[in-house]
């Protein structure tokens, strides 16, 4: 997504779209059609500041080595050094040693009236644990008033002059052609160790696919299954009026000197009603940076000048949303957001002008070939209740923490075709190949957050298959698997159907919807040549709801029927929306139920787990049919089973108790083992005495602590742990 002011694409209609298959589609949320011209960034994390002259004011104060306020290795900057005591730092580390020295550039937030802001477009999910990052662009100041708005004088009658030189002195930004385009962040949000990297419930992070040395050991990939690179560039005061043009470019002609896709954004959101029970320990560090425990830094030092009245928070765009800034405090939401970046001046965002790249950045901030590191730290502030009911006659979905329906729940996996072309398509495998699908624009929508819908269309039946980030296992359930079909009054109708769950090694289950019944299967064989599934070991068949070739072709396209696949730990069932019951899109859509088509009950020993990849596929009644593919590819699973490590008795937290539980289980027969996988506190695939001493050993005497899931719950594996709920 682009922030406002961008370009406002002018889209031309496709032809006529036979059926169209809104390929796992879920999210709870009213039903709305898209507006056709709403503010882009709906959700902003805002420069948190304390200015004036009070106890706490950090007027003309910067953060250290560690990048954050209020700890012992605070500078003091000169005079307008920081204007707006804001709580964001950006530096120029050029011997790459984490320590903040007086020969080396550091930049502040002056909060003139740009666009210094983390957005996330209204896709954004923060209930299932995924944001939608929009395009940012942050200017700076050169905090020791050495940029080249150093000769603006400053009138505090008429601040404006200065502050539009010396916000842009520096800059950072994503690349400039994100019109409709944004990356996918997914952080743990209620759940702790989402991602197999035990790490707390608050944190985020965003790698590219191809910065393969920096991925979590667990290969997860923070980004969209298009395999999006999210692209950082370091530029000379680009937009800036009131410096001269040749200025603007930099000694070498080369104003964007630096664009790599290398760069590493880690932080934590964290509800600020949770700050006063964060545990010391459980906020690892992001970068190494720090020296201070962050759960304590944020609740014993944040947390109070959260009420501090001259707090305040600077809004982008606040004139074009009508936010009063305000609303927004107190925050309800504080993010800690930091980037790390290798900087190797490079003319790729200039012409290919290496040389004048390097020029402008050795002359104006010392920076050589290799060697520099860029580091960025924010702490910023969001108020979900005010943006909620500013943003609610915009029509698209609010901010919330915890799913409607009150249930905690993962999103595996998350794409939206926002795309001019096919070029992000790569982890998709299209059949047929030839002719290739291509991207159309959605005709029933119209723009939002500068963007259209697009829909995927081939002809005659197709399918395609897309891979999960991880492998989800038998544990954790229930998972649905959702597809939206439509088809215009100029459409033939599909003969079937097929939702498949698929493993490494073969067809897990599949359910195949035909124009008067549904059947689910286990098993079956997968036809790389079409896309179909054939076969299986044992099938049921139910009725479908009766329907002229799935959908009814008098329904105008914006109309869809839902089909459901949820597996729990019982069986699988398929059930269908009526049709033309909603529209979905991108931003509001119609949950999840229906009526239930079929239900193939569990006997044991079925094998359904490691369900690893998905396909859909759909079979036209004619050759000439279209087929297409609507925006998104989602899978969810509701999380009831996670645990702690060590938590042998299953009261949320490890202390003597749980040793002891488990030794009177062992040897006294008294007590109960609530969760296996949480009472293996040293992690060898069983319950034995090993387990008490290494839980008495890590409480009493030091020892290695337990693995992840730890200290706050995670995995699966124990469905009856309530603490963990």
């Amino acid at each position: 997504m682009i922030q406002i002011p961008c370009c406002r694409h002018a889209f031309g209609l496709p032809t006529a779209v036979g059926v169209l298959l809104a390929a796992l589609l879920l999210t709870i949320a009213p039903v709305a059609k898209a507006q056709e011209s709403s503010p882009s960034g709906h959700f902003l994390f805002n420069t948190l500041g304390l200015g004036g002259t009070g106890a706490n004011s950090f007027v003309d104060k910067g953060a250290g080595d560690d990048m954050l306020p209020y700890t012992s290795d605070d500078v003091t900057l000169p005079a307008l050094g920081n204007l707006g005591g804001t709580w964001s730092l950006a530096h120029m580390d050029v011997n790459s040693d984490n320590k903040v020295q007086e020969t080396e550039h550091i930049f502040t937030i002056i909060r003139r009236d740009d666009d210094d802001t983390q957005e996330f477009s209204a896709m954004s999910r923060p209930e299932y644990g995924v944001l939608y990052e929009s395009e940012d662009w942050w200017d700076y100041h050169d905090a020791r008033n050495e940029g080249l708005s150093k000769d603006v004088p400053y009138d505090p009658a008429d601040p404006a002059p200065w502050l539009d030189a010396a916000g842009g002195d520096f800059e950072h930004n994503d690349d400039n052609g994100w019109c409709g385009e944004s990356n996918a962040i997914l952080y743990n949000n209620l759940r702790a160790d989402q991602h197999g990297e035990g790490k707390s419930r608050y944190y985020f992070e965003l790698i590219n696919p191809s910065n393969t040395d920096q991925l979590p050991a667990a290969g997860w990939v923070y980004d969209e299954i298009e395999g999006w690179e999210k692209t950082f560039d370091v530029q000379q005061n680009y937009n800036d009026p009131n410096t001269e043009a040749d200025e603007r470019n930099g000694p070498g002609g080369c104003r964007r000197w630096n664009r790599t896709t290398k760069s590493v954004t880690r932080g934590y959101l964290i509800p600020v009603e949770d700050l006063a029970a964060l545990q010391n320990g459980t906020l690892v560090s992001l970068f190494g940076w720090e020296t201070v425990d962050l759960a304590q830094y944020f609740r014993e030092t944040i947390a109070p000048k959260l009420e501090d009245p001259d707090l305040n928070i600077f809004p982008a765009f606040a004139s074009e949303l009508g936010l009063d800034p305000a609303g927004y405090l107190p925050p309800t939401h504080l993010m800690l957001l930091q980037v790390e970046v290798p900087l190797e001046p490079n003319g790729s965002g200039c012409g290919d002008n290496t040389d004048g790249a390097r020029l402008t950045a050795e002359s104006l901030f010392g920076v050589g070939a290799t060697g520099t590191t860029y580091r960025v730290s924010h702490l910023l502030g969001f108020n979900a209740d005010y943006v909620n009911e500013a943003l609610a006659s915009l029509n698209v979905r609010g901010w919330t923490d915890v799913p409607e329906d009150g249930a905690t729940k993962n999103l595996w996996l998350l794409d939206h075709f926002f795309r001019d072309d096919t070029s992000h398509l790569g982890k998709y495998t299209f059949i047929p190949a030839d002719p290739p699908w291509t991207i159309v624009d959605d005709p029933e929508f119209e723009v939002i957050d500068n963007t259209k819908d697009r829909i995927l269309v081939s002809n005659g039946a197709g399918a395609f298959i897309a891979p999960l980030p991880r492998a989800i296992l038998a544990g954790e359930r229930p998972l649905d698997v959702i597809a939206d079909l439509a088809e215009d009054a100029t459409g033939d109708g599909v003969n079937k159907v097929q939702i498949g769950l698929h493993s490494d090694t073969g067809v897990v289950a599949y359910a195949e919807i035909g124009i008067s019944d549904a059947t689910l299967s286990l098993g079956g064989t997968f036809d790389a040549g079409t896309g179909a599934i054939s076969g299986g070991s044992r099938s049921v068949t139910g009725t479908a709801v009766p329907q002229l070739g799935i959908i009814d072709a008098e329904q105008p396209l914006s109309e869809y029927t839902r089909f459901t696949v949820t597996v729990t730990t019982a069986g699988i069932t398929i059930s269908q929306r009526l049709d033309g019951d909603y529209a979905p899109n991108d931003f509001t859509d119609g949950g999840i139920g229906g009526t239930l088509l079929a239900t193939l009950t569990f006997e044991g020993g079925e094998g359904v787990d490691s369900i690893s990849k998905v396909s859909v596929y759909a079979s036209a009644k004619f050759a000439t049919s279209t087929i297409g593919v609507f925006a998104g590819l989602e899978t969810i699973i509701v999380d009831g089973d996670t645990f702690i490590r060590s938590d042998s008795n299953c009261d949320g937290k490890l202390d003597i108790s749980d040793a002891i539980n488990t030794l009177n289980v062992l040897f006294l027969g008294t007590g109960s083992i609530c969760c296996e996988a949480a009472s293996d506190a040293n992690s060898d695939g069983r319950t034995d005495l090993s387990d008490a001493v290494f839980s008495l050993n890590f409480l009493f005497q030091g020892g290695t602590g337990p693995q992840a899931p730890y200290p706050d719950c995670g995995g699966s594996g124990c469905p009856a742990n309530d603490s963990c709920q």
